[in-house]
């Protein structure tokens, strides 16, 4: 039962350079991109429709897909750590996300400051929608007529989930720079 149940991600070293230098430059670029992202939810939220959107879609896709992929191979690997230093008595319930897992090296101000952050974009992201517009039945009857509101809810999705990639890996940045620490300091 202590097996992993994604065998491929055992392989990965988490402390070698290239896999730091990775999450740096994920914590970084998603750092960057929830800004940019905040800005296009301030200028639609102030002056309308923002022209230059469609093409920050260009580098903001590939980014979010690399993003979202480093993030669950660090937390499916945390989750793998976890149930393999339970030993071989690891429960069914071993298997889905804890809160540690989530924040990684993270201080725990910080750690609530990015689920802020997070949960304050969902929020806005519904308030765009209205709330009416958030249960409805069909596509037909969601209230996005104006393009800067549909502009809004798209910048919305898009920095709730460049915060939390942004979260995840500085959180790795973080334990693995105290892992090291550690490592230097007991040798």
């Amino acid at each position: 039962m202590g097996a992993s149940n994604f065998a491929a991600f055992d392989r990965i070293d988490f402390d070698a350079p290239w896999a730091r230098r990775l999450s740096g430059a994920v914590a970084v670029v998603a750092a960057f991109a929830a800004c940019v992202a905040g800005g296009v939810v301030l200028y639609t939220s102030v002056v309308g429709r923002f022209p230059a959107a469609p093409y920050l879609l260009i580098p903001g896709v590939p980014l979010l897909a690399i993003g979202q992929l480093w993030c669950v191979v660090i937390l499916i690997r945390r989750v793998d750590d976890r149930r393999r230093a339970a030993g071989g008595n690891a429960r069914w319930f071993d298997g889905f996300l804890w809160p540690r897992d989530v924040r990684g090296g993270l201080p725990w101000p910080a750690a609530v400051g990015f689920l802020l952050l997070f949960y304050g974009m969902i929020v806005l992201e519904a308030l765009t929608m209205g709330f009416g517009g958030f249960f409805a039945d069909s596509a037909a009857e969601v209230p996005l007529a104006d393009v800067a509101d549909q502009q809004r809810f798209a910048a919305c999705a898009f920095a709730a989930f460049y915060v939390a990639h942004c979260g995840v890996a500085t959180g790795e940045v973080l334990l693995r720079r105290g892992d090291r620490a550690a490592t230097r300091a007991g040798a």
